[in-house]
């Protein structure tokens, strides 16, 4: 009983034969940013917004609501050049991180098609020195506790 959601990998999710029987398209979002691990806030809100008009786009062509299933980077240098990289051995950029959330939830955050999002990972020491997926103790906490707060 209750409402069944599949979750498609970015890369891939259009080609998912079966959509019209599950009651949510779900969608993980490892997407690449940028070719730049520097690029600016706005680049890569920038980035997400095309991002953002396509998945709405198949959400309404599908007609189901969409849940992001997944989205995370890791406070390394790189995280929105190769999200999916949890091997990456590149330094700790806790800003990175920070620019990466920040940019989903400016692409997303008036977005009345999107049914929710499942952040990539809470588990784990997290803090200044985590290299992690997780935005415990580190900039990127702060952005998603506004955004679920309603603060600008």
């Amino acid at each position: 009983k209750g409402p069944l959601v599949y979750s498609g990998n970015w890369d891939h999710y259009e080609s998912v034969s079966f959509w019209p029987r599950v009651d949510y398209i779900g969608v993980t979002a490892y997407n690449e940013l940028t070719a730049d691990p520097n690029a600016s806030e706005a680049h890569l809100s920038e980035a997400w917004q095309g991002i953002r008009k396509t998945l709405v786009a198949f959400s309404k062509k599908v007609g189901k609501p969409l849940i992001v299933t997944e989205v995370g980077y890791v406070s390394r240098d790189g995280a929105a050049v190769h999200p999916w990289d949890y091997t990456s051995r590149t330094p700790l950029d806790l800003e990175e991180q920070r620019r990466c959330y920040a940019a989903f939830v400016a692409a997303w955050k008036n977005e009345s098609e999107l049914a929710g999002v499942f952040w990539w990972n809470w588990f784990g020491p997290g803090g200044k020195d985590d290299t992690y997926y997780t935005p415990k103790g580190k900039p990127a906490e702060k952005v998603v506790r506004q955004w679920y707060r309603g603060a600008p």
